[in-house]
Parts: structure tokens; C-alpha cells; sequence
């Protein structure tokens, strides 16, 4: 049987507005209100995105992007940076403050305009303690070391940082 062009468009247009239905009709789950999952973020995530004060949606947000990359020095090696930082894809979670790939790339990606975030916020989303020991234990260096930070930008930093588009960060671990 043969259809017409009007019938098929008609059939066509239907299919698309079912499909938008369906879309639309999906559950939301996180924080940030916009359709996602609904299976929880795990616990250490939502722990560590609490303590860094950092959003956790079931989206990357557009309102601000920026990338800053990341370079991490223990007594004179380099540590990667992992991959899926701040992210949780089982649940289908992603924190405004995250990596992709071992890259060293942070993305800061919020649904809130000039959303800004700091070098430390990150590292705490990232899994690294508050006390000095542990922060040294955190980069696989003794305690006591000493931790700087340098901004391709801006020169010497702190962990107060904040992350700023097309900025290159080099944090330095060094046991002491």
C-alpha cells in the first residue's frame, strides 16, 4: 500500500510529538530540577560536592563554561589528574566542577552565570582532605610536604585560586 505525501508528513509530525511527549514525561532526580535520573548520586560524591559547596546536577550547565587545566607535581613527577572527577555515571550525576579525561582539564560547567570556583573546591570534589597529613598523603607524598600553586596567569597562588578560562594551574607537592 502506498502512501501519500500528506500522510506520511502527518505520520512523521506524530511520531516527533511522541517522542517529545515521552521526553518530557521523564522523572528528574539531583539537584539541579532538570530532567535526569533517578538512581541517587553515591554518597562520596554527594559528600564531597557538599563540602566543596560546588552544585550537583543530572546535566552539565551552560550558563558558565570555563576550562582550566591542571598540572599536579609530586616530588618532582607528574600525577595525572583522573578521569571522571565529580562525575557519577552510574546515577547519571555530574558536579558544576569536573573532569572528562586524564587530561588535567577542570570543567567548570553551571547552570548560575560567572558561577566561579576555586583550585581548592575542585581538590575536595576531587577527594583531597582538609588536614595537612592527609592532603600529603591525598598526592601519594610523607607528611610533611608543602603544597604551592602557580597560575600560568597570575603567577604564585594559593588553593584559593579561582579557576579562570585558559589558565594553566601547576600544583606542587614536595615532602619535606
Amino acid at each position: 500500500m502506498r502512501l501519500t505525501m500528506r500522510r506520511t508528513r502527518r505520520i512523521a509530525g506524530l511520531v516527533i510529538v511522541a517522542v517529545i511527549a515521552a521526553g518530557c514525561s521523564s522523572s528528574s532526580g539531583g539537584s539541579s530540577g532538570t530532567s535526569g535520573s533517578t538512581i541517587p548520586a553515591s554518597p562520596e560524591l554527594v559528600a564531597r560536592t557538599t563540602a566543596a559547596h560546588v552544585p550537583l546536577l543530572t546535566a552539565e550547565g551552560v550558563a558558565t563554561h570555563i576550562h582550566t587545566e591542571l598540572h599536579v607535581i609530586v616530588n618532582g613527577k607528574s600525577l595525572e589528574v583522573p578521569a571522571l572527577i565529580g562525575i557519577d555515571e552510574a546515577s547519571n550525576h555530574i558536579a558544576a566542577l569536573h573532569t572528562h579525561d586524564t587530561t588535567g582539564l577542570i570543567h567548570v560547567e553551571s547552570p548560575k552565570e560567572n558561577d566561579s570556583y576555586t583550585l581548592g573546591q575542585f581538590l575536595t570534589v576531587w577527594g583531597m582532605p582538609a588536614d595537612a597529613p592527609g592532603q600529603c598523603s591525598f598526592f601519594h607524598a610523607t607528611s610533611p610536604c608543602t603544597i604551592t600553586v602557580t597560575s600560568k596567569d597570575s603567577g604564585p597562588a594559593s588553593l584559593d585560586v579561582v579557576l579562570v578560562d585558559h589558565d594553566t594551574l601547576t600544583l606542587t607537592v614536595t615532602s619535606t
